[in-house]
């Protein structure tokens, strides 16, 4: 049962008003490298908004599915609002941070996306609890707003488990990061109704909410005072517990499903079907970032096992990994947040803004011959060209092709052996 727009209203209203508490202290307006923060000079409490929309426009070229020759689908470019988002992040005492964030995008409902409370208060150690990314993948954790291509790869996008209801808990200092997460279902799913309907349309009987849990552990051996200059390791785990059973008895489903690196392309050419009997998902990553002045590269590898409650069915495997390499042509180069390891903004140094071009390298294979499974396999290979025009403008300039092997029909819907060119703009604003 999704939440409702009274709920998240009143939500709102409560982080608004919470600044009276502090009546006392004077609260300023100041605008922060793009965005207006409302805080007081103690810095006792703070509160900033944070907004951004992403307008993506393109065009798509596909040899084997066009509306001549598609069988039940067809391959058709679209303009979309990706991300219409607006959110309220605050701070009390330096210990107490919470941040209210909803996205307007569908046109047809609200969604909430982040929605937590974390405790920040001991030095180098950060405590969440509610709806948040669970520690899984530099690509996935990367916040949208700056990550190098409009879209996440393939492999990351397809394991990651995106927003959840959870507990997680990091340490991080100029050489390591480690983040652990425990987390059950989707923000919008309430498995104790009677019946519910699953991602897929299904309606099923609510039951107990299962766990699970992820982490992700880095380590850097070398960063300079600035961190310019940079490289880091990590490594991600991720055990996955289906959350939409039929029932007790039943171990429950799993389905992997992807496009192509694209929003122009509503298209998932790559799907496995359902996959009954699952126990759990077991996906294990390794990850590399490093920078050096102006270029920044980033790459991950992760394989996923499907494991099965009935010992008669095999289990079903997956893998991929990608590889991106950055210049900045115009600047100094892309930030680096050691406090999270991830990748950060880019504020433009000049008046002409930064200027940066990249290039990624990107494979998938959901083929599993030894248990019947048949996803279909992808390389892509995606050139970026990013104007930073302004703290608060980006435009960006993306081009992939993709190759598709046969079996990569989403399911039966398209068709496979596939080569898929795709152009894309993104107008990015953010307040």
């Amino acid at each position: 049962m999704k939440p409702s727009f009274t709920y998240k209203t009143i939500a709102a209203a409560v982080l608004l008003s919470s600044a009276s508490a502090y009546a006392s202290e004077p609260v300023k307006a100041t605008y922060d490298k793009g965005y207006l923060v409302l805080g007081t000079e103690s810095k006792s409490f703070s509160i900033k908004l944070d907004g951004r929309i992403m307008y993506d426009v393109g065009t798509v070229s596909s040899d084997e599915n066009d509306k001549a020759n598609a069988r039940d689908a067809v391959f058709l470019a679209e303009n979309n609002f990706r991300r219409a988002r607006l959110a309220l992040k605050t701070k009390y005492n330096n210990a107490w941070a919470a941040e209210f964030d909803l996205d307007f995008a569908d046109g047809d409902s609200v969604e909430v996306r982040d929605l937590w409370i974390a405790y920040v208060g001991l030095e180098n150690f950060q405590f969440k609890i509610g709806n948040h990314k669970p520690f899984f993948s530099i690509a996935e954790l990367t916040t949208s707003r700056w990550t190098t291509f409009m879209e996440t790869p393939m492999i990351t996008d397809v394991s990651a488990p995106g927003r959840r209801v959870g507990f997680s808990a990091s340490y991080g200092n100029d050489s390591v990061f480690v983040g652990t997460s425990i987390f059950g279902d989707d923000i919008d799913v309430s498995n104790s109704d009677a019946e519910f309907e699953n991602e897929d349309g299904d309606t099923v009987e609510g039951r107990s909410e299962k766990f699970s849990y992820s982490t992700r552990a880095l380590y850097r051996p070398y960063v300079n005072d600035d961190a310019t200059r940079l490289f880091h390791i990590g490594f991600n785990y991720l055990n996955l517990v289906p959350q939409s059973e039929d029932d007790e008895e039943d171990q429950g489903r799993d389905r992997l499903r992807q496009g192509l690196e694209s929003s122009i392309l509503a298209a998932r050419p790559l799907d496995t079907g359902q996959i009954e009997d699952v126990e759990q998902r077991i996906s294990k990553g390794i990850e590399i970032a490093a920078r050096f002045d102006k270029f920044a590269l980033q790459a991950e590898y992760i394989k996923n096992t499907i494991e099965r409650s009935d010992s008669s069915e095999p289990d079903v495997d997956s893998d991929g990994f990608y590889i991106e390499a950055s210049y900045m042509i115009f600047g100094s180069g892309r930030n680096y947040n050691l406090s999270d390891g991830e990748f950060g903004p880019v504020f433009p140094e000049h008046k002409r803004g930064n200027l940066e071009v990249a290039l990624r390298y990107s494979t998938i294979d959901l083929n599993d011959r030894s248990a019947d499974i048949e996803g279909g396999s992808a390389d892509t290979v995606g050139l970026a060209l990013n104007w930073y025009a302004h703290d608060n403008m980006v435009i960006r300039l993306n081009h992939t092709i993709t190759s598709l092997d046969e079996y990569a029909d989403g399911d039966g819907d398209f068709n496979g052996d596939d080569d898929i060119s795709i152009t894309a703009v993104r107008f990015q604003f953010m307040f």
